[in-house]
Parts: structure tokens; sequence; C-alpha cells
């Protein structure tokens, strides 16, 4: 495999146009660096064969999401730890992971097309919503990290809405989450982990909690971890299978 490796550097603050020449890659890998920009021609001219490109731990405050349909055989993009502070709406028909988790991004732009994508983090930002249809043409989702953002004190219908049927784990603690609005997320699957500890919920309501609890099955679970937590009797008695649990064993 052709591989880029650059790391441990803060003589290097931009991958400029040309930089790789007539020369292409499979793998870009650069971290802990002052890296700050990327033009897109750095990447554009290994589009054929880039497969994998992993920018973390460095200085980066924007980059080329636009080129992104043009790198045709793209299946892993890391850019975690880094500067962002937003991402702009973009197409990828063959990503299938995404790391975006711990930069500075407050807003998620809508009309994502990311169709293969497996896993996807954003966790780690200051992220207030989720923008509407934000998994919903994710068919292939099995993993979605959203922890460790700010989504509450409310997350609102139709903050979720999941249509993969290989849904596998969600994660959305220590967001400092109070309530979920009847909708907030939907599409869980019967085997679907969703995390929820470390928020602030002291009530599990029926008509929010429910209907999750009937889409999973008997290995489905819904984590918890709240001091004091008041569950409608009705809800306990349903004859859903799944259960609430406290923090899974490590």
């Amino acid at each position: 495999m052709a591989e880029f490796i650059l790391e441990k550097t803060e003589k290097v603050t931009e991958l400029p146009k040309g930089v790789f020449g007539n020369v292409t890659f499979q793998k870009i890998s650069i971290s802990s660096t002052d890296l700050a920009t990327v033009d897109p021609s750095a990447l554009l001219s290994s589009k054929d064969r880039l497969e994998e490109v992993s920018i973390f731990s460095s200085a980066l405050k924007d980059f080329p999401f636009h080129i992104l349909p043009q790198l045709t055989q793209l299946k892993t993009l890391d850019l975690s730890s880094n500067m962002l502070n937003a991402v702009p709406a973009f197409d990828s028909p063959s990503l299938e992971m995404l790391d975006i988790s711990d930069n500075g991004i407050e807003t998620l732009k809508p009309g994502w097309s990311i169709p293969n994508l497996v896993t996807l983090s954003i966790r780690y930002n200051p992220i207030t919503a989720l923008p509407a249809g934000l998994v919903e043409g994710m068919k292939n989702l099995a993993d979605f990290d959203a922890s460790d953002c700010q989504l509450g004190p409310i997350l609102k219908k139709g903050s979720l809405t999941f249509r993969s049927e290989v849904l596998s784990k969600v994660f959305l603690g220590g967001n400092e989450i109070v309530n979920l609005e009847p909708g907030a997320i939907t599409g869980l699957k019967a085997d679907t982990k969703l995390h929820l500890q470390q928020n602030m919920m002291t009530e599990l309501k029926e008509d929010a909690f429910l209907p999750m609890l009937e889409d999973l099955g008997e290995n489905g679970r819904i984590y918890l971890s709240v001091p004091t937590c008041l569950v409608h009797i009705p809800m306990l008695f349903h004859p859903a299978p799944a259960r609430f649990t406290g923090p899974p064993e490590t």
C-alpha cells in the first residue's frame, strides 16, 4: 500500500497545491502536527485510489468536503481532535467511517448523503441540535456516537430517525439531557444498545420510552445511570422484552 505519513511536527501548517506532484497514495495519515489547511488538489491527485485520509490531533480549521464525491475509493475519513467549527452538507457514496469527534463543531448542515456509512462519531463537540434527517439516508449505519455534546436539556422529536437494519450501538451519554420528546429516537432494532448514561433524566416518560422498548428485542438494551429515576408503572409491566439496565460491563 502506498502511504504518506506525517507526524509530530510543528513545521508543516498546510498541504499546498501540487505538494505530491504525480505521486499517488492509498492512505494519507497526518497526526500531532500544526497542519491547518489542505488544498483540494493535494487529495485529488490520488482521487482514483485514495482509501483512507486520517488527519487527527492537529490544527485543521477547514477541510475540502466538497471534493469527497470525486474520491471514489475513499472509505475512511478521520478528522478527530482538530479545530473544525462547522461541517457543510456533503456527498460521499463510498465512505464507510467518518470521525469528526473532539473538534469545536457547533453546526452540522443538513443534506448529508453518505449512504454506505457504517460508523459515525461526532462526540465531544459543542453541537446543540442535530439537523433534520441526519441519519435517515445511512442505511448501513451500525455505530453512531454523539456522546458528550450539548444536545440537552430536551432531545427534540425527529432528532434521530434511523433507517438502518444493522444498527448496533447509539451513544448519547453526557449530553445533559433531561427529557426526550416522543419520537426523538426512532428506528432502533432488536439488538440495538442505546447508551444514555451521564445525563440528567429523573423521569422516564412512557410516551417517549415505550415505543423504543417495543422496537428492541431480547438482546436490546437502554443503558442509564441516574440516581433517582421515576418510571411510570404501566411501562414496567409492558410485555416488551427489552429492559433498562445500568452501565454495561467492561
